[in-house]
């Protein structure tokens, strides 16, 4: 998987409905995949080796899930946050 992002608002209608497409599917899978481990999870809970491994594949889909999320719906925090911290860069490396 490349990451999911958002694109650039000069971005190509043909370019975002693809991405849009990838962003479903991505989500999809990973909502799948934890689902699946879920089940499996809860259908061999009688099996230690079953709960720790599934557990800690748990975990990490949850992280994933969890920054996912954040990433999406803290976007325009996150890029306005870059752009303060490049923007002093950008004009100090233009006046040499």
């Amino acid at each position: 998987l490349c990451g999911i992002w958002v694109y650039d608002p000069s971005t190509p209608i043909f370019v975002r409905i693809l991405f849009n497409i990838y962003k479903i599917i991505v989500y999809t899978i990973i909502m799948v995949f934890f689902v699946t481990l879920l089940v499996h999870l809860i259908l061999n809970r009688k099996s230690l080796l079953v709960v720790t491994d599934d557990g800690c594949y748990l975990a990490g889909i949850f992280l994933i899930m969890f920054k996912l999320y954040n990433f999406n719906k803290k976007n325009k925090k996150i890029m306005n946050f870059i752009e303060n911290v490049y923007q002093p860069v950008d004009i100090i490396a233009q006046s040499r």
